[in-house]
Parts: structure tokens; sequence; C-alpha cells
């Protein structure tokens, strides 16, 4: 339940103080507030919510109880009757804020056991759960109070809840490290193949993927683990392993079988293209590549699922031979094309994890002034980001590399342009660098513009704060002295604008349309020319004019259309 917070100069006052002296732990105030005041007033106090300064929002008991202040809550709850299910707003020591939660749930989310006893022997909720379904025992399990977690449970709390990404409470034990706890729950046989809804992950995803060693070790040691279960990239929490660098899990998991002969040798085939990417290791990752390409050998196990040869790795073929890839031991272009075909063929052509490399090579080359294989690298890691939604990145790097090559007056292809702007056009925000754009970008510019048309999914009447169209902005353009060559530039643009239908009669703020707007008597000579007006146009902009009042007669779609105007 949600009690509102009170304000009046009644209880205001005395309320306050008391909210005050329970944060504070004056007990021997509260119990004066107790003696003198009667109970029915009291209670009052203790379900009222105060807000501070943090924009914290709690009861006096809610406060008392975050603090740790036993005696107090113990007053509270002997000698009074609140409400111990209002939904207090607190304030974490990380700044982070949880909303819903009660007095039971702010006790052991800060460790306070012997508080959380006291509430529960009053009759709190154990299985109350906040705004994103998290009950005490999850918060607790997150917390990492193992005496509160075996308490909860032994007072009947639901060991099998989810919270609303459908996570359990192995997977947050298993994530946030707390061995003791995972164990406690993998005795009391809960499921460690659920997936969450997130990535669809396990517990023994988590555990992988933060590196602790003694859960990933509890959980294979668990007859009911399913070791082989992929997330929604398609990685085993052995390919988290390797893509993450842990060369110990790796190994741990090899030397007690609990992977097949091909899992092995692809885990450490991908351990090896991370030194390589991560960490710059190159010899360390060509030894993993070899030992992976004797097992192969040994074990008759061909590589299969190659990848086509691509343009952006050179038309590379992956080696399938010893001598393969003994050839190209000491050739760096070689080897990286060999590491970033074996990541697409174990990974996916999808997965996220090829995007880093991709882009920080992508960088070098242009740093080394390779535009041309730069762009490619970052083009191949645009398209791979396409698939998550996560292209702003890239479009940064691609918007720097951009810039460098006008700077250094180099050429580049121009379908690389439009796809990036394809790919930018789908996101109005896409942050761009603002020095970049002074140094480089020049205004105005006939090109720049067909190209956004040519884009599409652009509104070309969109409207600024001063309701301005890019019509009227272009129209206005004044200079003292103004070249042919700019000249032509504008009418390029309005003759563009026009092309794309644009309206020649939407009004601004101060009620003039692009063609009031001009300064120059060219630009005004040639818009009178090519400007053109619909029927509708016209009908729209005389009812304006004549202020006639035709809100209750027409839909919202015609009064919108008139509001142009």
């Amino acid at each position: 339940m949600s009690i509102e917070s009170k304000s009046t100069d009644h209880y205001s006052s005395i309320g306050k103080q008391i909210y005050e002296d329970s944060r504070d732990g004056m007990t021997q105030n509260i119990q004066v507030y107790l003696d003198t005041i009667p109970i029915d007033d009291i209670n009052i106090y203790l379900n009222i919510l105060y807000e501070d300064d943090t924009e914290q929002k709690c009861t006096a008991l809610i406060i008392a109880c975050k603090n740790g202040h036993y005696e107090i809550v113990k007053m509270f709850l002997t000698e009074c009757k609140p409400d111990l299910e209002i939904e207090s707003v607190v304030i974490c020591n990380n700044d982070e804020i949880i909303s819903n939660a009660t007095a039971l749930w702010i006790a052991f989310w800060f460790g306070h056991l012997s508080i959380t006893q006291l509430l529960v022997e009053h009759g709190a909720n154990i299985n109350h759960s906040i705004e994103t379904n998290v009950s005490p025992l999850q918060a607790a399990t997150y917390a990492g109070h193992i005496d509160i977690v075996q308490y909860l449970v032994e007072q009947g709390a639901d060991i099998h809840h989810l919270n609303v990404n459908n996570e359990t409470l192995l997977m947050l034990a298993a994530y946030y490290g707390h061995t003791e706890i995972v164990d406690y729950f993998l005795q009391l046989g809960c499921d460690p193949n659920i997936q969450n809804y997130e990535n669809l992950s396990t517990a023994l995803h988590l555990a992988t993927e933060k590196g602790h060693w003694s859960i990933v070790q509890l959980l294979l040691s668990s007859e009911n683990v399913n070791r082989n279960i992929k997330n929604s990239h398609q990685m085993t929490p052995l390919m988290i392993a390797a893509e993450q660098l842990y060369e110990g899990l790796v190994d741990y998991f090899i030397e007690n079988r609990y992977c097949t002969d091909i899992e092995q040798i692809e885990a450490l085939e991908l351990l090896g293209t991370s030194y390589y990417c991560y960490r710059k290791r190159i010899e360390y990752s060509y030894d993993c590549l070899l030992r992976a390409m004797k097992l192969r050998e040994k074990m008759s196990l061909s590589k299969t699922n190659l990848v086509p040869a691509m343009e952006v790795y050179n038309n590379y073929k992956e080696c399938q031979t010893q001598e393969e890839l003994k050839s190209i031991r000491h050739s760096s272009e070689a080897l990286k094309m060999e590491v970033l075909m074996i990541r697409e063929r174990i990974l996916g052509q999808t997965n996220p994890q090829l995007i880093y490399p991709l882009k920080h090579f992508g960088q070098i080359y242009a740093g080394q002034k390779k535009f041309t294989k730069s762009l490619q690298f970052l083009l191949h890691a645009l398209n791979i980001s396409e698939h998550d939604g996560n292209e702003d990145d890239i479009l940064l790097v691609f918007s720097g590399i951009f810039f460098e090559i006008i700077h250094h007056k180099q050429c580049f292809p121009f379908q690389v342009l439009h796809h990036v702007m394809l790919s930018a056009s789908t996101d109005a925000h896409t942050k761009m660098d603002n020095h970049h754009v002074r140094l480089y970008c020049k205004f105005p510019s006939l090109s720049a513009v067909q190209l956004l048309t040519d884009c599409g999914g652009l509104n070309i009447n969109a409207l600024n704060v001063n309701r301005n169209t890019p019509l009227h902005i272009i129209a206005s353009y004044y200079g003292s002295i103004v070249p042919n060559k700019d000249i032509l530039i504008i009418k390029g643009i309005i003759q563009t604008l026009n092309e794309a239908n644009c309206h020649w009669d939407i009004a601004n703020q101060y009620n003039q349309i692009p063609l009031q707007c001009t300064r120059l008597r060219t630009i005004e000579l040639f818009i009178k020319d090519v400007m053109k007006f619909s029927l509708k146009c016209l009908v729209a902009r005389h009812i304006r004019n004549t202020k006639l009042k035709y809100y209750e007669f027409l839909s919202q779609r015609l009064c919108d259309f008139i509001e142009l105007h």
C-alpha cells in the first residue's frame, strides 16, 4: 500500500521531529514521545512519509530500519501499531533509488538481520516485491547477506521467485560473486538452467562472464546443470570464458572434460583470437591457434562452416593445416585476417563481440592513412551492429574518419558515405563531434542536402523553434558580398527542396512564408519562378488569415495541416 505525505501544521512539526530522531538514533527522545503523546497520534506520525533533500521519502520506521537503529524499531513495533507495508523511496549507498520498498525490504537490503527478524515476527510480508518484482529474498541475495537469506528461506520465502528480467536467486548470487549463497541455493534444488530475458543467460553464463572461478566450479559440478545452453548471441559459457580471456576457466573446462573435442578446439581458437584483439599478445595468440590446429589434425576434425572470402579481409581464406598456419606466423596482416575470420566462424557473423576488433583495427588503418581499408572495416562493423540496433558508436567513429579524409584531401567511395547516412537517418538523435563539424562542414552545402533527401525518411518541412522550415532558412541567406558560386548553390538547394515536395506557404512565427524571408533580390526572383501552391494550401492559409474557428468541425489531421500555414 502507499500513503500520501501529509503536510498539515497539526502533524508536520512533531511528526518531522520523530522522523529525524528515528533517523539519527535518538532513542531517549523517541521514548519521551511515546510516553507523552497519545498512541493514536503516534500511529499517525509513524505512517507519514517524509521527504528529505535527497528526494528520499520514508516513514520514521523505515528510516530507522535503514540506519540499523534496532531499539527504536523495537519500540515502534512493541508499543505502537505502524503500518508495516507502507512503500517508500530510499536512496542506497551507491545513489541507486529503490521505490516501493517496505520496512522489511529496507532492513534486509542493508543487512540488518535482527531488525529483519523483528519485522517478520510482527507480521511483515516476506514476499513483498518492489516495482521491478524483486522480492526481499532476491534483494538479500543481491547484497550477499547469507544470514538474512537463510532466515528468510526458513520463514517460508519463495526461493523460485523471478524478477521482471526472469532472473532467479541463483543467477543473482552467481553474477555478484556470492559463492556461499550459490552453494546454499544449489543444495535447496534451485534450477541452474533458467535463462533470463535480457540475453538468455543462465547462472553459469553470468558467473563465467564475471570470472567468478569458485562459482563456475560449483555450477559445473552440479548434476542438474546444462553446460551447453547458448545465450541470445549463441555463446556457451565456455565460449564466453575464451572470448573474455579467462584462460584458467578454459583450462578447467578442458581438464575436467566438461566439453567435447570440437568445443575444446574452438575454445582454444577463440582464446587465441582474443589475445590478439584485446591484449596484442601476438605470439601467445599464435601458440593458441597452433595448439588448436594440432588437436584438429590429431583428432581428424577439419574446420567446417568456414566464412566465405570477403573483400574486407582481402579475400583471405582460413588456414587448414599446421603448415599453412606456420607460413603466416611472421605476416602481421595475414595473421590479423586469420584471427578475424576465425572469430566470425566461431561467434557467428552477427555477434556484437566482433565489433570492437573491427572498430579498433579500422581506427589503426585510419591513423596509417589507409582510409579505404579503414572504411571497409568500419562498414563491416556497422553492418554487424545494425542487428543489435547499437550503431551510434560506429557512426561516431565514421564521422571522425570522414573528417580526417576531408582534412587530408583524400577521396573515398560515395556509396560508403551513402550507407552510413542511411544508417544515421534511422535515428535523429545520433551524436556527432561538433569540433569536426565546425572545422569541415560548410554552409550552405548542396551535396549534403541532396544526400539527405536521397536517404529519405526525413521531414522536408520540419520546423525549428521559430517555426522556420529548411526553405525559410535557405531563402533568408544573406551576405554583404555573395559570390556567384554561392548563389548557384542556394538555387540548387531551393530546387532540391522543391523537388522533394516542400510546402511554400508554411508560415513561421512571424507569419512569413519563405518568399517573404528573402533578402537577396536574385533569390526572390528565383523563388517566384519555381514556387508552386496547391489548392488545399491556399485554402488552409486563407482559413488561418481570416481566423475562422475550425477545430470543432475538422479532423485533427486537417487541423494540424491548417496550423502549418
